[in-house]
C-alpha cells in the first residue's frame, strides 16, 4: 500500500473521523487523524472551510498529496429539515420509485437541483485548481445520509442549539413542530450527492459513495452510526468511511 500523503479536508461531517477543520492557535495545519494510519492527515486552518482562503491554503500544500474533500452535506437538513407552509414533493430520475407526499406540490427535480447548485458554486472552482496539479489525485467523498427515525431526531434537535435558534427565528416549538417527510429528506440527500458526482467526474476526481454496511434497507443511515446531534455520523461511521476511502484509493 502506497503511503503517499493523504489530506482529508471539509466541513463539518470531517468530526466524524475525530478532527476539526479549524486549527487552534496556527493556520494552515496538518493536524493527525486518531483513527487514520499515520499518512493520512487532516487539514485545519484558524478561519475554517466557509471561507475560501482554507481551500486556497489547502491547494497550496496540497502539492502531490491525495486530497479527500467532505464539503458541506447537511444543506437538507439546514434549509428542510421543518415542513414548509407549502409541503412540495418531487419525483428523483434515479430513484423513481421512492413515493410521493400526495397532499404536496409537486415540483420538478430540474427546479431542485438549480437550488442546490448554489452551495457548490466554489466546489467547482476548488475541484478545478487541483486538477491542474501534475500529480496527486482528488476524490468527493459522499456525506451521511440522512436519519430517518423522526422521534429519535427531534430529541437530538430539542439539545442542538442550531435548531434552538432555527426554531426561535421561525416561530417554532420545537416539540410540536412538523418535521418534512423524511422521503423528502433523503431525496434531497439524494439530489446533493447527485451533484457533487457530477462535478467530480467534470474535473477527473474520485467518488466516494457512503459505506452500504451502514445503510438501512430504505437509505437512511442506521441507528448505531449517529452522532448525537441532527445530521452528523459518529467514529464508527467514521471507521467505516475511512476504510471505504482507502480501499477506493487503492483499487
Amino acid at each position: 500500500m502506497s503511503e503517499r500523503l493523504v489530506l482529508i479536508a471539509g466541513h463539518s461531517h470531517v468530526y466524524t473521523f475525530q478532527f476539526s477543520s479549524y486549527a487552534q492557535d496556527q493556520s494552515p495545519a496538518i493536524v493527525p487523524i486518531p483513527i487514520a494510519p499515520p499518512y493520512v492527515r487532516g487539514f485545519a486552518t484558524t478561519i475554517g472551510p466557509y471561507e475560501r482562503s482554507y481551500w486556497e491554503e489547502l491547494i497550496d500544500h496540497a502539492a502531490d498529496a491525495d486530497i479527500v474533500i467532505l464539503w458541506q452535506g447537511s444543506q437538507h437538513l439546514a434549509e428542510f429539515l421543518f415542513r414548509h407552509a407549502i409541503p412540495f414533493d418531487f419525483v428523483v430520475a434515479t430513484h423513481p420509485h421512492l413515493p410521493l407526499e400526495l397532499k404536496s406540490r409537486i415540483v420538478p427535480e430540474s427546479l431542485v437541483r438549480e437550488y442546490e447548485c448554489r452551495f457548490l458554486v466554489d466546489l467547482d472552482w476548488v475541484l478545478m485548481r487541483l486538477a491542474e496539479r501534475p500529480a496527486g489525485r482528488t476524490f468527493v467523498c459522499e456525506t451521511p445520509p440522512p436519519k430517518g427515525d423522526d422521534a429519535a431526531l427531534r430529541e437530538l434537535m430539542l439539545g442542538e442549539p442550531y435548531f434552538q435558534d432555527r426554531a426561535r427565528l421561525l416561530g417554532l416549538d420545537l416539540s410540536q413542530a412538523r418535521l418534512s417527510p423524511r422521503m423528502l429528506r433523503l431525496k434531497l440527500w439524494l439530489v446533493i450527492h447527485q451533484l457533487l458526482k457530477e462535478l467530480a467526474d467534470k474535473h477527473g476526481a474520485g467518488y466516494v459513495e457512503a459505506p452500504e454496511a451502514a445503510i438501512d434497507p430504505d437509505g437512511f443511515l442506521k441507528p448505531e452510526f449517529w452522532e448525537r446531534d441532527v445530521g452528523h455520523g459518529n467514529s464508527r461511521y467514521g471507521h467505516l468511511l475511512l476504510d471505504t476511502v482507502l480501499r477506493a484509493m487503492h483499487r
